[in-house]
């Protein structure tokens, strides 16, 4: 509906504008609108950054922009990654080894970061322990097994 001076109404368009007593976090909301739109932040100014005065005094605040963040949060969808060669499933590398593998792992221990190799062997050796293939003929295999490797120690961490 045009003002009735004629003059564009840019209100709710260029200015976040809520006619309510709760009105809504611009931050937050910016947030939500970049989550959503998964867009990436080009300029800090892009999004403005809350303070809340006086914090220790103003509780309920902190306690809702902690809220609202921990929403936020609870929405972003799960990360996923797309390996360019096939690796193993994650429940096959969870199960229990063989005995025998067990024992051994007992008497000889994994080597230690210090030892005398560069950190492409260190990493290579210990792949193939956790029987992780790296895929030699692709330069990011290296960094997807060792994604691998570490989404299998959080999820062990986990169990």
């Amino acid at each position: 509906m045009p003002k009735p001076d004629g003059k564009e109404e840019d209100l709710g368009i260029t200015v976040i504008d809520e006619p309510a007593l709760n009105c809504s976090d611009e931050s937050f909301l910016t947030m939500k609108y970049i989550q959503f739109k998964k867009t990436v932040v080009v300029q800090p100014t892009d999004i403005s950054v809350k303070s809340i005065e006086n914090a220790e005094k103003n509780i309920k605040e902190v306690n809702n922009w902690i809220k609202n963040v921990s929403e936020l949060h609870k929405g972003r969808p799960p990360t996923t990654v797309n390996y360019t060669k096939q690796m193993p499933d994650f429940d096959l590398l969870m199960e229990e080894w063989p005995p025998a593998m067990e024992r051994a792992l007992k008497e000889i221990p994994f080597p230690t970061p210090d030892i005398a190799m560069s950190t492409l062997d260190y990493a290579s050796i210990m792949l193939a322990i956790l029987g992780i293939p790296r895929h030699k003929s692709n330069p990011k295999s290296t960094i997807e097994a060792l994604h691998v490797m570490l989404t299998l120690y959080s999820d062990f961490k986990e169990n």
